[in-house]
């Protein structure tokens, strides 16, 4: 640095050796020429052992500076004072303490620098932030820079030589190649099949042209390529930068359609996107497939973005399924389920961990069922954890134990060629015992829940129906498909029943005409519905902790959260009632009950439909259905008051981008 620049860094001394000068000035002329004159040359002195200092101090930053270069490998004939890239050396407290002819000319060039803070020219980080990571970009002057950091110590202060790349053109490039990256977006018209049985074929066709139009009007908003490909479904190619806006608009399309009339009535029309990101138009498509299939997977009317690492974002959902009236798929189902049972090895069924009525309802049925084929089967359960405590009480009055095995007998009793049947989730770490799962040698999985990411994908039958109330429903009907006759009794349509009623709360929440068809089959085999309403029975103390529960809920955004205090053995099961009663109290759209048990904190959710508890859920890496889902938090990842915070947050989430 030569002086002219050292005289740019040193306002502060000039500035007071002015005043100096300026007072000494006034003493020789004013009051005494003698102490007038021996004061200036004291400031002249002072002056020039500043500059002396200053330049010392310079020089021997430029020995250190010749030092770090060295140890960077630099030849001994290039310099770092000669390096061709722009080169600033900063101390630990973020001042400027050198830099090249370089960095001078290209970085600086004409612009008026502000003090001697390096950050000014580094997007405001700190030097050794930058040193941390190693490298930072960063923009000055509307240049874009990447910036390397080299970290060394000198006289026991940290000293760091920052090196700037001006890679303007290449990020300008990076960025015009990122933002024209092709997508590929799937759409599926949602519910068109089942209007067939309410509207002629020429109102249909009026419909479908309706939603087609709107389809048209929305990619006219921006550069895309539309194309039908099926009756229902259609095909959209874009850009990553219009695909961006429309992820940013949280695709409105969704909420167009949905709003779509015919004739001034609404139709209940949905749309089902699945948008694939990738490296090539290939990728882009399976990955497009895959995301329509979560799409519709979890229910219809949202959009599903898989990107290229292979990450799912979802939006919409807020729309209850559309029941399909239709049982061709069951009857599929059920004649390969029984094929792969007749000519495999022992079958081996299970549920979700904690299982409920649901779960170990359809498990016993499905059991008895195999039995009656000729076939061995089990139920895996842990007994010690189960929520389904009457039900398993049942099957002890009536001699029906023996199928019931816990999940290391299983394990031990397993063979290579066994089956096993996952019922009520789909998730592998959901279930009962996920050593089991991992041994089977074939795996069929029969749940209701809307699909998750993490789902079992390696199953030979996936039998999925998230418009369906439960698993009992499903399994009721490939009961129905197996066998001429009925392949169950009493107890299990019994069973069978209370899992209906549990996850409908008794045909109150998605109770369609194929549950109450259902329904009506157990009933002709001899389902009590008196000593099903027993299996919901609970103790006196049980009923008076539930009501506490109730008492200490808190209203927030029509919601109802209540924070558990107490600990008891059925706590989960309390919980769980708790949450479908506080639905009970005018003005709350869903519940929301937080306790904790076990090393975790666990939320019970429920809704009418208006909230869709399965998104907030997620937002735990929970999961379930629209009107009922759960999470479970490590209390070593968190606290109760900061998963209460987050839990309202997300919920106030959910309402903004509802509306």
């Amino acid at each position: 640095m030569n002086l002219k620049h050292f005289f740019k860094y040193s306002v502060i001394d000039l500035v007071a050796l002015t005043f100096a000068i300026i007072f000494s000035a006034y003493t020789a002329v004013y009051l005494n020429r003698i102490v007038g004159l021996v004061e200036l040359i004291v400031v002249f002195i002072i002056m020039v052992a500043i500059v002396i200092y200053r330049l010392l101090s310079r020089k021997r930053i430029r020995g250190l500076v010749s030092k770090i270069a060295g140890t960077l490998d630099f030849s001994d004939e290039l310099s770092i004072n000669s390096f061709p890239l722009p080169v600033l050396v900063a101390g630990a407290n973020n001042e400027i303490a050198w830099y090249n002819e370089q960095f001078l000319n290209d970085v600086i060039s004409d612009s008026k620098i502000s003090g001697n803070d390096v950050r000014q020219f580094i997007s405001g980080l700190d030097v050794d932030k930058i040193s941390s990571m190693q490298r930072a970009d960063v923009t000055y002057k509307e240049k874009d820079y990447t910036v390397y950091c080299s970290a060394t110590k000198y006289r026991h202060k940290d000293v760091y030589v920052l090196y700037f790349v001006d890679d303007t053109e290449l990020k300008e490039t990076a960025f015009i190649y990122e933002q024209t990256r092709p997508s590929i977006m799937f759409i599926s018209i949602d519910g068109i099949d089942e209007l067939s049985q309410s509207y002629k074929e020429g109102e249909l066709t009026e419909i479908k042209s309706g939603v087609e139009k709107i389809l048209e009007d929305w990619v006219l908003d921006y550069p895309c390529i539309l194309r039908k490909f099926s009756s229902n479904r259609f095909m959209v190619i874009c850009e990553e930068k219009d695909l961006r806006e429309i992820i940013a608009k949280r695709f409105k399309i969704l909420d167009i359609v949905r709003g779509y009339t015919y004739k001034d009535a609404a139709i209940g029309v949905t749309l089902s996107i699945g948008v694939g990101r990738g490296d090539s138009f290939l990728d882009c498509q399976n990955n497009a497939k895959q995301a329509l299939d979560m799409a519709l997977g979890r229910g219809g009317d949202q959009a599903a973005v898989k990107g290229r690492d292979l990450s799912y974002e979802f939006f919409g959902g807020i729309s209850k399924s559309v029941e399909r009236k239709t049982r061709v798929k069951a009857r599929i189902i059920a004649n390969a389920i029984k094929e792969i049972v007749k000519t495999g090895g022992d079958v081996y069924i299970m549920g979700h961990r904690y299982s409920d009525l649901d779960s170990l309802g359809s498990a016993i049925a499905l059991c008895s069922a195999i039995r009656s084929l000729g076939e061995n089967a089990h139920i895996v359960i842990d007994l010690k954890k189960t929520l389904a405590g009457t039900l398993v009480q049942m099957l002890k009055r009536e001699g029906m134990s023996d199928m019931l095995l816990s999940p290391e007998t299983a394990i031990s009793r397993m063979g290579e060629d066994s089956t096993v049947i996952i019922v009520d989730t789909h998730i592998a770490d959901f279930t009962e015992s996920r050593k089991v799962y991992e041994k089977a040698a074939n795996v069929i999985v029969i749940d209701h829940h809307r699909l998750v990411v993490n789902r079992i994908d390696n199953a030979v039958i996936f039998y999925h129906d998230p418009s369906t109330s439960s698993a009992s429903e499903m399994v009721t009907e490939l009961l129905q498909y197996m066998s001429s006759s009925p392949l169950i009794g009493k107890n299990e349509a019994d069973a069978l029943l209370a899992g209906i009623m549990l996850d409908t709360r008794n045909f109150v929440l998605r109770a369609g005409v194929r549950t109450f068809e259902a329904a009506a089959y157990l009933k002709k085999l001899g389902a009590d519905t008196v000593k099903v309403k027993g299996l919901f029975s609970s103790s006196l103390n049980s009923f008076k902790l539930r009501n506490q529960i109730i008492i200490n809920a808190q209203t927030f955004n029509n919601c109802a959260i209540s924070v558990v205090s107490f600990n008891v053995p059925d706590l989960r099961i309390i919980c769980a009632q708790a949450a479908d009663e506080m639905l009970s109290i005018k003005g709350v759209d869903a519940s929301f009950v937080l306790f904790e048990s076990k090393g975790h904190i666990n939320i019970s959710a429920r809704s009418f439909g208006a909230v869709n508890v399965q998104i907030i859920m997620e937002a735990f890496d929970g999961g379930g259905h629209q009107t009922m889902a759960a999470a479970q938090i490590s209390t070593g990842e968190t606290t109760m008051e900061a998963v209460l915070a987050k839990l309202q947050v997300t919920i106030s989430d959910f309402f903004s981008n509802k509306g």
